[in-house]
């Protein structure tokens, strides 16, 4: 819509990506106060951006989807990670949009 070069990143996927980021290092440290190391950690993330009749518009919703590989007696408490990271994400904590985390653990011996 603003005839930008497709090469190159929008401040939508900016906004993504900082949110991405910023629950990431909030997970980091979460999982390194209750000892549990991540072995892997991917993150597909995805945003709403509607639009106004005056040209105006407004992220309305951001989904992101954690992958996590973690030893098999951590597993459980992926979750509860997550949230925590959510909680402390100073980004998130920052927008007026939705955003959710939908994460999943995959378990290694």
């Amino acid at each position: 819509m603003f005839h930008g070069e497709a090469d190159r990143w929008n401040p939508e996927e900016l906004l993504i990506a900082a949110l991405a980021q910023c629950h990431y290092l909030s997970f980091v440290y979460v999982a390194s106060t209750e000892n549990v190391d991540i072995l892997a950690y991917e993150c597909d993330a995805s945003g709403t951006l509607e639009w106004n009749e005056d040209g105006s518009g407004q992220m309305t919703e951001v989904v992101m989807e954690p992958v996590v590989t973690v030893r098999a007696d951590a597993v459980d408490r992926v979750d509860a990670l997550h949230e925590r990271a959510h909680e402390l994400c100073f980004i998130a904590r920052s927008v007026s949009c939705t955003v959710t985390v939908t994460p999943r653990a995959i378990a290694v011996s």
